[in-house]
């Protein structure tokens, strides 16, 4: 059993290869993120990936029916051990990876699509700082920009661009920016659709994104170890 973690050059490289063979299950290709591969022979049999986000860390994980109950997750999530100490953890993973554990919370994917509805421009006053897989949004003050918040975003092949996070600052919560954020991304480019996923237990997000034409395409429950 050899293990491989890749280097970054190569990241997207096996990222791509992970999301064709395991049809449905997908791992962000984000610049962070944290991949490493178990394989028996010339076969990838078990995948893991950690994304660090705010105050918490999210794992995906696969393991290749026919491979599994032998161990080959359980080593890889050893490894990483270090990158969770001090973090909560959630899982998102296969059910042939899931542990013997209760389930954390249900999550729903939710999908815009552009032939539904349309989306108006945004407010003169407003403007946006557009860096790779990042929007941040401004406001005029003056001679002065001040930043309400960004969201965080990456091309997922027919989930078209997801929309990983939204995030408005303190003190311009509930005040109808990320609506202008959303609607933002959607009027400057050109994807077909636009995903994003959301808990069952964040209701306002959940009726924002119902207002701005998402709809529900999937359900996935997490799991905490």
């Amino acid at each position: 059993m050899k293990t491989y973690k890749t280097l970054s050059k190569r990241k997207k490289e096996y990222i791509d290869l992970f999301n064709s063979m395991y049809e449905g299950y997908s791992i962000p290709c984000e610049e962070d993120i944290y991949i490493d591969f178990a394989s028996d022979g010339d076969v990838i049999v078990s995948v893991i990936g950690i994304l660090p986000l705010t105050d918490e860390v999210e794992v995906f994980g696969i393991t290749k029916p026919g491979y599994t109950g032998v161990g080959h997750f359980k080593r890889l999530l050893a490894k990483a051990k270090r990158m969770l100490e001090g973090k909560t953890v959630i899982y998102t993973l296969a059910p042939s990876t899931k542990p013997k554990a209760a389930p954390y919370s249900s999550h729903y994917l939710m999908q815009f699509k552009r032939e539904d509805i349309s989306i108006p421009g945004t407010p003169i006053e407003y403007s946006a700082n557009m860096r790779k897989h990042m929007l941040t949004l401004y406001k005029s003050n003056g001679e002065r920009k001040e930043s309400l918040g960004h969201l965080k975003f990456t091309e997922e092949g027919s989930l078209g661009l997801f929309i990983h996070q939204v995030y408005i600052k303190k003190g311009f919560r509930h005040m109808g920016y990320g609506k202008i954020l959303l609607n933002y991304l959607i009027s400057t480019t050109e994807y077909d659709r636009y995903t994003l996923e959301v808990t069952g237990e964040n209701i306002p997000a959940f009726e924002l994104y119902k207002k701005l034409g998402f709809k529900i395409i999937d359900s996935i429950i997490y799991y905490r170890l």
